[in-house]
């Protein structure tokens, strides 16, 4: 692992100074960011960008502090020597109560605070602690950045983190390595290296006054390495300008640029299986660049005369035991009695899947990989083999019946798993030169599985964590995935490139060993999966496996806005993408063009509308692409660029060369105001720069299509077995290309086939695109028209009464759940099977501009049993990955309150409304008022609440649902005479 971590020189350090007096407070300054520390090791000072931000009230917990999870305490301050060294602190803190000690360096680098230190135990382990440092400071009404698009307001009632829950240490785990927090003048980050994997989080406890980092660590006599101690390592910075996490994503990546190495300029889509000569020609189109498995020599063969990069396949962090041979699902018994049969040398004539292994190569194979599961198979807390799931999977066998049983990837640990994957990519990929990297499928699979075996908690270079009730040192799956990938890079080469198929995000993943972000099937591609692809990969491709259906076009044109390639099939003629050729073939050369600009997070463009998404790509000298995706309802978009910062010049204008549709632009002193419309759920790409920017792109586009071209030669060859004479000229093709030498070598291009045919088009469009950068002239604005809002976009006023059947095109329901019902004109509502029972509204509620108004009845009805039932009314974005919501919570009591996207991440604690009682089982009446920033709600006239809702989207869609974790008892909850309307403000009683 690469580390900035030290512990023999911060240990030294300590020894010389430890005899030194504690003195008075010490100031560090690490750009914008200055910290006082007193001379116990509290923080007594802290301001960001010149402003002083201190909590004095806080200080008494600030600093270092620990966490005995085994004996219950709650944080304990370290507190005893800061003494200061060079531009620097050295910390000897401790504290008797949780007997354990922090030595620690702060100091000045790059503009940052870099902290490294080291938690030591006073006490024989185990132990399972967590170590804290935590500055006191006052950020109410500061706004905590959940990701690129979302932030919440900041309250001194709740604490604010982006942890995700997790089944280790204290239960929540940061997946970004950074964090940011803004106001309107600077912005605060606390950051850690994405290649020293720890379970952390970082928070901003708002009771507390705290902004906090803390680590989980297990410290297990059984670790060669953290028996006693765990180093740890973070970074605090400032900015003075209030960009939130894209300023601190932007500085992370000049401070650590070695994590966002570009190893490879192949370009494209990812494709699974078979050969792509099965694909009908032209294959240019599709943009396929990286092949998981090719299934044959012949395609091996086939990627390699096209330039691909072809992969073998590997399926790192489980190990799946076939049982394709017996019609019943195996019992726990039958799964390890088989695993160490398996394992047995001695034992022949093994089942492989429903039928022998064929060879003595497969016996050994098989018995290899079992012995490697025995060795390092996730272990229980009582030693026990874990068997993670048991099913019937299509890809086996016979009954299709299999066990699948995670690993420990740990490459120290002896005859595990991470031992033999390395054996495997010696044979698969450098004993065999045409292949030209690794894909790692099934990556995220069963990560989240911590391992208690001492062996291989022993082999850990990444310290050990605590999990399970008492809590106890482990070791994870995921971490063990951190030491394998670096272990395979290091036996590949930096020239290769590793592709993992991250089918989820909910565990860490070493995003700086991985050269193309791969998702298998579809996903959002607005989403916060491909957000957090795009921002933790930076420039790296980042691709999408089709879900074996063809996407829409609107689909496939929002993955311009994180530049996402989508990809495809190749083991049948037919397999996705040959049905999207067409939407291929217009957007694989933008989205190369936008990949070549390059991504910047800092957009410097704001958009007047609140909804409206964009990013840019591309910086000076230019020229800069613009991507506008309005999620929810056709819209004029209104956005003004930082021309001065971006490094627009003052003779810029914008063209759309997308869709070529009018674009309206006005320059005022350093600022370009642009208006561009764009549709429902679509993009819009502009493109900004004066004639020479402009001419730019057109060449781009020129040499992408001769590339294209010359790929269509290279597949002509491939299909027909000898080389084309056309490939004489390709070898004298100049750089940069020429007119004069397109059209000589088009012409030489001959042949009826598809692949020269598309060639020919392909130097004719180059030829087109040259003549376009020799020709330019600036556009003029035009007037914009108004898009369509969108059909959508639910018609007020609106009334439903449920005395007829539901309108399936209005509504949303599983129309064969006993449990949502009409009945007595009333919409029932019952959990009669599964977890819960919801109907949702189609059309988007639109309250952007102007008030609505929405009234309904309804009913709770609990009985008054041990069960927990929920019913909720609720207003929700329609795009995925938004994490936001509107939420009426009635729970048994029936106790109400309203919740926004700001109370799941603060545990629940937060809520826009506190709990109010009211009467159970009998009728009432409810109305909400809801506009761009207020709402207020009332229940039988009185109000319930009112104020700002803080929601990130403009345009809801209206839920109703009852919810359950126990299932359902009979208790049936109804609602009735649904109305929605417009208001022209929000009023103080009911209208």
């Amino acid at each position: 692992m690469t580390s900035h971590i030290s512990v023999g020189l911060i240990v030294l350090s300590v020894l010389v100074l430890g005899a030194a007096t504690p003195g008075r407070t010490a100031t560090v300054e690490g750009g914008p960011l200055r910290v006082s520390v007193a001379g116990d090791g509290s923080v007594d000072g802290v301001s960001a960008a010149g402003t002083n931000v201190l909590n004095a009230d806080a200080q008494a917990a600030s600093g270092f502090a620990v966490r005995d999870f085994a004996g219950g305490e709650e944080y304990v301050p370290l507190r005893g020597a800061a003494t200061q060294a060079d531009a620097g602190l050295n910390f000897v803190v401790g504290a008797d109560t949780v007997k354990a000690q922090v030595t620690a360096e702060l100091k000045p680098w790059q503009d940052t605070l870099e902290v490294s230190g080291v938690l030591r135990s006073q006490a024989p382990p185990p132990r399972s602690l967590t170590v804290r440092f935590a500055l006191p400071v006052d950020l109410a009404g500061w706004s905590w950045h959940r990701d690129l698009s979302r932030t919440l307001t900041v309250n001194d009632l709740a604490d604010f983190s982006n942890a995700v829950p997790c089944k280790w240490g204290a239960g929540l785990m940061d997946l970004w390595p950074l964090a940011a927090v803004s106001d309107d003048r600077s912005t605060l980050c606390v950051a850690t290296r994405v290649d020293e994997p720890r379970l952390f989080r970082i928070q901003y406890l708002g009771e507390q006054g705290l902004l906090a980092i803390s680590f989980d660590f297990g410290l297990s006599e059984h670790s060669r390495k953290f028996a006693t101690e765990a180093p740890f390592h973070f970074f605090i910075y400032a900015l003075d300008r209030p960009t939130g996490v894209r300023g601190a994503l932007e500085r992370y990546y000049d401070l650590f640029p070695e994590l966002f190495v570009e190893r490879t300029r192949q370009v494209g889509g990812w494709f699974a299986w078979g050969d792509i000569a099965r694909q009908p020609a032209p294959l240019c189109d599709f943009g396929l660049m990286f092949h998981e498995q090719p299934e044959s020599e012949d395609g091996l063969a086939h990627d390699t005369e096209l330039g691909l990069v072809p992969m073998p396949y590997i399926e790192p962090s489980m190990y799946q035991l076939h049982f394709g041979d017996q019609e019943d699902k195996p019992t726990r018994e039958q799964i390890l009695e088989r695993l160490r049969t398996y394992a047995d040398p001695a034992t022949t004539g093994r089942i492989w899947s429903n039928k022998p292994c064929t060879t003595p190569e497969q016996e050994e194979l098989k018995r290899r990989l079992c012995e490697a599961v025995l060795k390092s198979g996730v272990r229980d807390a009582q030693g026990e083999l874990v068997i993670n799931s048991v099913g019937q999977y299509h890809w086996v066998a016979g009954s299709r019946w299999a066990a699948q049983l995670g690993c420990v990837l740990d490459p120290d640990i002896p005859g595990g798993r991470g031992e033999y994957l390395l054996e495997h990519a010696r044979k698969n990929v450098l004993d065999k030169p045409r292949m030209k990297g690794a894909y790692l499928d099934s990556y995220q699979a069963h990560m989240g599985s911590a391992s208690f075996a001492p062996e291989q908690i022993a082999a850990a270079d990444i310290p050990p964590i605590f999990a399970g009730d008492p809590p106890q040192p482990c070791v994870t799956v995921a971490f063990g995935g951190f030491e394998y990938v670096e272990a395979l890079r290091k036996l590949i080469g930096e020239e290769r490139v590793i592709l993992p198929n991250l089918y989820n995000f909910r565990y860490p993943i070493p995003f700086h060993q991985f050269d193309v972000l791969g998702k298998e099937h579809w996903v959002a591609p607005a989403g916060w999966l491909m957000q957090s692809f795009r921002a933790l990969g930076e420039h790296k491709v980042v691709t999408q496996l089709p879900a074996y259906e063809d996407a829409t076009t609107d689909f496939l044109r929002q993955m311009l806005l994180y530049d996402v390639f989508p990809g495809g099939y190749a083991r049948h003629t037919g397999d996705p993408p040959i049905g999207m050729r067409a939407d291929y073939r217009t957007l694989i050369p933008w989205l190369r063009v936008l990949h070549r600009l390059g991504w910047e997070p800092v957009t410097e463009v704001t958009a007047t509308q609140k909804d409206i998404r964009i990013e840019r790509y591309g910086k000076a000298p230019g020229p800069v692409a613009l991507v506008l995706y309005s999620p929810y309802v056709g819209r004029k978009a209104h956005v003004t660029l930082d021309a001065a910062r971006i490094g627009v010049p003052p003779d810029a204008w914008c063209v759309d060369p997308l869709d070529e549709e009018p674009l309206s632009w006005q320059r005022d002193g350093e600022l370009l105001t642009v208006e561009a419309a764009v549709r429902a759920g679509n993009v819009r790409l502009v493109v900004v720069g004066n004639t020479q920017q402009q001419a730019r792109v057109q060449l781009m586009m020129a040499e992408d299509r001769v590339d294209d071209a010359a790929f269509c030669l290279r597949e002509w060859q491939m299909r027909q077995g000898q080389e084309h004479p056309a490939k004489a000229n390709f070898d004298k093709r100049p750089a940069p290309v020429e007119p004069g030498w397109i059209e000589e070598t088009k012409a030489t291009m001959t042949g009826d086939e598809p692949s020269l045919a598309r060639g020919r088009e392909l130097m004719d469009l180059g030829l087109a695109h040259l003549q376009a950068a020799e020709t330019m002239a600036p556009a003029k604005p035009q007037p914009v028209p108004e898009p369509p809002r969108g059909g959508v976009v639910l018609a007020l006023p609106f009334e439903e009464n449920f005395d007829k059947p539901l309108d399936t095109a209005r509504w949303e329901f599983k129309a064969d759940d006993p449990g949502i019902r009409l009945k007595d004109g009333k919409l029932e509502l019952e959990i009669a099977r599964g977890r819960g029972a919801g109907i949702m509204l189609k059309p988007l509620l639109d309250f952007s501009a102007r008030p609505r108004q929405l009234d309904w009845d309804f009913q709770y009805n609990h009985s008054g049993g041990w069960y927990y039932l929920m019913l909720t009314f609720c207003l929700q974005p329609p795009a995925e990955g938004s994490g936001d919501i509107f939420r009426i919570r009635i729970d048994p009591g029936i106790s109400m309150r309203i919740e926004n996207g700001e109370t799941a991440p603060s545990g629940y604690r937060i809520s826009l409304t506190p709990y109010t009682k009211y009467k159970t089982n009998v009728p009432h009446h409810m109305t909400l008022q809801i506009g761009p920033e207020q709402y207020a709600l009332w229940i039988d006239g009185e109000l319930h609440g009112r104020g700002e809702h803080r929601l990130g989207f403009t345009h809801g869609q209206f839920t109703a649902g009852v919810y359950s974790g126990h299932g359902g008892f009979g208790d049936v909850c109804w609602m009735d005479n649904l109305k929605m309307k417009e208001i022209g403000e929000l009023t103080e009683t009911p209208q």
